[in-house]
């Protein structure tokens, strides 16, 4: 409840010494308003603006948590992928040197065949 919907009578009675600029400043924007309901109403939207902007800053935090987390979770699958993608390169190199290998150990095991005949040939001679 705004302190406009309360009674007059509960309201607390001040006395306020303010510069006489200020004083001509407030008289000068209160319009049609009296000059206590001006600075009441203009301490009520300062209080209504501090909490308001608590607010803003509050969802601007929870963003910020929030991008920051996703930012990491970004980051965490990117170097998973990275890290798949070496272990799919080693792969490839792997079986690739198995490739090699094959050929190779073909070539050996042709070669002693070829050597075991030969020295069965020169026996028999």
């Amino acid at each position: 409840m705004s302190s406009q919907d309360e009674s007059r009578e509960n309201w607390t009675r001040i006395t306020l010494r303010i510069p006489p600029k200020l004083h001509g400043e407030l008289l000068r924007h209160a319009g049609v308003l009296s000059l206590n309901a001006s600075i009441v109403q203009r301490l009520e939207k300062s209080l209504t603006s501090e909490a308001e902007v608590a607010e803003v800053l509050n969802q601007a935090r929870q963003l910020r948590d929030a991008a920051r987390a996703e930012l990491h979770a970004a980051s965490d699958r990117r170097m998973e992928s990275l890290k798949n993608y070496e272990i799919e390169a080693h792969r490839g190199a792997i079986a690739s040197q198995h490739v090699a290998l094959e050929e190779v150990k073909k070539i050996v095991e042709d070669t002693v065949r070829e050597v075991i005949t030969n020295a069965l040939r020169i026996r028999e001679q």
